[in-house]
């Protein structure tokens, strides 16, 4: 239908340029402003205007005389700021132009500058073509000049000028009727072989509604009079032009196939719904899993929580879409991460737009973001509800290495200090409890905050009555809780999504829409780093550690190039080495001090630990309000296997000069000197850690121990005890970047993580590890693995800067 729509507009815009074509002449009269033909004509008109980027695509124009059309047409192929054009005007004659055009330095030092510039030839005669030059000025939303020189093959140059007004672009309410004024003025040589400038040629042009633009220009010197009107439609755009002189008369139309869409003709909206892309697992930064020579292999079931986000910005702009629906998208993310996406869903709702979930099943977490946002969630008649609130679950095997004959010295700053005590306790000690139990508190209470404000009028009873009912393995069970709203099967869903929100098309992709602002601000560009993964010495592929001689050249780049304004360092980490840790904490502090650039940093679902060594000494510190934080302590693990070797009838024997020239040997037990050493390490390490962070959030040092000793906290609870600055996200951060630095115009984040540009590939995980061999059983002891995979990474390193591992249990819902 809407295609049979299309056809018919065709038809009637090019009957109309029919009806008042006349006479042909083949010298085509421009219609347009050297200021105002950012579109199809730019690259004959003004080459500079390629740098907007309206004019890519595919365009036809042809000449209409005496009731036929003339053998006589136009082609542009237009990409990306380089174009091609040929012209047919008789069998004999054609003309070649290759055009170029780009804003001169970019929007960084003058926006909206651009230049650009074309070479013609007739026939085959190419080294006897001229140029055209041209330079387009777009000061502000109300102004547009242009300027284009013609040096043609032993031809004098010629000179023109264009002026550009939108008198109304100020006016919010009538700014989107574009009413624009224009004049061009000629300086070239006349029949005395004299310079002159010649009388302007005046025009103005409206587009009063979205799609429909109607315009006309009279040049005073040649008293030639140029109609024109266009309607657009998605990617297209069909005009006429009518030219008229005492000498002859013409016409022209034209169909312009847009790589950009145009805004709704007459606003009327598609009322189109977009399914947000979210795959399996939402993340700080996508890292490549594997590396394999050239080649970086990505989990596909991954998704950066920056395209989420980005995506949700163009759908709130974007007039063609009246809703964005979720059907069956669980994934996984820290608490943290779902809250910025529900903080940029409800920006997307202020403008009047819906959110519709459906489930087959849901799980806790998903339901939870759901509940949030969601103006309807509807539920197979057959689907669970997993709400049941949030727990801690953590193996403890000392009693398992003991069966093995192997003994665990668990050196801590502080009782609180517990990410060691799963090798050295059989369960949960009071401190560990007592710290689960205040994270556990803080996030639940955010958990209820959040349904309650997104379904508070449609539950039948209090949120926390209803969570401790949980979970709904029957579908009618949480409709009669008010935690659905209507059970239905997927195929009658989008059957109610036609009938109750009028939606016609559900889409996956959004277009990319024409500029239709004249100028943009002025950017400056900070730099983005992205330090997520375990903190480790040594070399490592980005996003999956944080390893110190890899992040320490990244950050040392960005604070030596001066392009960048400041740094914004994302967080998601756990912590881990020490000495890693603390290299890193020195490089940031030589970007403010050596290269005296701001440093902000954002923390993502965890920044505890090193995590938070890293980040103690920035500007300004954003957290979310479930991030994990804080865990200011130092652990130091050590094993004796002097039991293990007894019982597999090893024995060892030793020589040695030194007292303690054989510290830390698996063979044997440490004595209480050695016991003390360590502790003496571990403490002084804790108080340069405190001491660290009191210089860099700037309080008394006691302030900071009496909220560190290891302790855990959420961004809701650390913004009360100083810990970080304000809650937020990546959007917060960059905002105070903007504030701090007194940037002017806009923020450009650089993302500088990325090292070398090796090809990417998507694999699905899932398939891939069914190759591996014993992958299946592995899978079988994941808590044992995971442990292995957190500590592992550390060799012989005696202090460590690293939170509990079983965070990860808090932080992924």
């Amino acid at each position: 239908m809407k295609h049979n729509k299309t056809i018919v507009l065709v038809l009637v815009i090019l009957g109309c340029a029919i009806c008042y074509s006349q006479s042909v002449n083949p010298n085509l009269v421009p219609w347009q402003s050297l200021s105002t033909s950012d579109n199809m004509m730019a690259p004959i008109l003004n080459p500079a205007a390629l740098g907007v980027g309206n004019s890519d695509g595919l365009g036809w124009m042809q000449l209409w005389d005496e009731n036929k059309w003339k053998d006589h047409y136009l082609l542009f192929l237009n990409q990306e700021g380089v174009s091609y054009t040929y012209e047919k005007i008789t069998d004999r004659i054609n003309t070649h132009m290759l055009s170029t055009g780009g804003e001169l330095t970019g929007p960084y030092m003058i926006p909206n500058l651009y230049t650009g510039t074309s070479y013609k030839w007739t026939n085959n005669k190419y080294k006897k073509g001229g140029f055209r030059s041209g330079v387009l000025y777009r000061p502000a939303d109300f102004a547009s000049l242009a300027f284009t020189w013609d040096n043609g093959y032993k031809a004098v140059p010629s000179y023109q000028i264009g002026l550009g007004y939108r008198p109304f672009a100020q006016i919010p309410i009538i700014k989107q009727h574009r009413f624009e004024l224009t004049a061009d003025f000629v300086y070239s040589k006349n029949s005395l072989n004299d310079y002159e400038l010649y009388q302007p040629t005046i025009g103005a042009s409206a587009e009063l509604l979205d799609g429909l633009k109607l315009g006309g220009s009279y040049n005073l010197e040649n008293e030639n009079l140029m109609l024109n009107f266009s309607l657009s439609h998605f990617n297209s755009q069909i005009g006429s032009i009518a030219h008229s002189s005492e000498s002859n008369d013409y016409g022209m139309s034209y169909v312009f196939l847009s790589e950009k869409s145009f805004l709704p003709l007459a606003g009327l909206k598609s009322k189109q719904w977009y399914d947000l892309p979210v795959k399996q697992q939402v993340v700080t930064y996508k890292a490549p899993k594997y590396k394999v020579g050239p080649f970086k292999i990505f989990d596909d079931k991954q998704t950066s929580i920056e395209s989420i986000l980005d995506n949700i910005k163009k759908a709130t702009k974007d007039p063609n879409v009246s809703g964005i629906v979720f059907i069956n998208k669980n994934f996984s993310a820290s608490m943290a991460l779902k809250q910025e996406i529900i903080a940029e869903l409800k920006i997307f709702k202020a403008t009047g737009k819906q959110i519709v979930f459906y489930f087959d099943n849901v799980s806790n977490g998903d339901y939870i973001f759901a509940a949030s946002v969601a103006d309807k969630i509807y539920l197979n008649p057959m689907g669970t509800i997993d709400l049941k609130g949030i727990a801690i679950n953590s193996p403890y095997i000392k009693d398992a290495l003991e069966k093995l004959g192997i003994d665990v010295y668990n050196f801590r700053s502080h009782p609180y200090k517990t990410a060691g005590n799963m090798f050295s306790e059989t369960e949960m000690t009071p401190e560990e409890r007592a710290e689960y139990e205040l994270i556990l508190s803080s996030l639940y209470t955010q958990i209820c905050d959040m349904i309650q404000e997104g379904r508070g009028a449609k539950l039948s009873k209090p949120i926390a009555s209803i969570i401790d009912e949980g979970p709904y393995y029957i579908a009618d069970d949480a409709l009669k809780a008010g935690l659905v709203d209507e059970l239905v099967y997927e195929a009658q869903f989008k059957e109610k999504m036609k009938k109750e929100f009028k939606s016609n098309t559900i889409i996956k992709n959004l277009p990319e829409y024409q500029t239709y602002t004249w100028s943009h601000n002025k950017k400056t560009k900070v730099a983005i780093i992205y330090a997520q993964g375990n903190i480790v010495m040594g070399k490592g592929e980005v996003g999956q550690k944080i390893a110190h001689a890899t992040t320490v050249d990244i950050i040392r780049k960005a604070r030596k190039n001066p392009e960048y304004k400041g740094i914004i360092l994302r967080v998601d980490s756990g912590g881990g080495s020490a000495q890693a840790s603390d290299i890193i904490h020195q490089e940031l502090q030589l970007a403010k001090t050596e290269n005296k650039k701001l440093v902000i940093v954002s923390m993502s679902g965890v920044a505890g630990s090193g995590g938070y060594y890293i980040s103690c000494n920035a500007d300004h510190i954003v957290a979310d309000p479930a991030t994990i934080t804080g865990s200011i302590g130092v652990i130091g693990l050590a094993f004796n296997a002097e039991n293990m070797f007894r019982k597999l009838h090893v024995n060892w024997s030793t020589v040695k000069k030194g007292s303690h020239s054989d510290f830390g040997s698996l063979s044997r037990k440490w004595t209480d000197d050695e016991k003390s050493i360590m502790q003496k390490m571990i403490n002084t390490t804790y108080h340069d850690f405190v001491q660290k962070v009191a210089t860099g959030r700037k309080k008394d040092y006691a302030v900071i121990d009496a909220i560190a000793m290891g302790k855990i906290w959420t961004g809701e609870q650390a913004i009360k005890n100083g810990l970080i600055d304000e809650l937020g996200g990546l959007k917060e951060a960059t905002a105070k970047m903007k504030e701090l630095a007194k940037i002017k115009g806009d923020v450009e984040l650089v993302q500088v993580t990325e090292g070398d540009k090796s090809m990417e590939i998507s694999v699905s995980m899932g398939s891939l590890s069914l190759a591996i061999p014993g992958m299946s059983i592995l899978k079988s002891v994941e808590d044992y693995v995971r442990i292995y995979d957190e500590w592992s990474e550390f060799g012989s390193e005696k202090t460590l800067y690293f939170s509990p591992v079983d965070l990860d249990a808090i932080s992924k819902f």
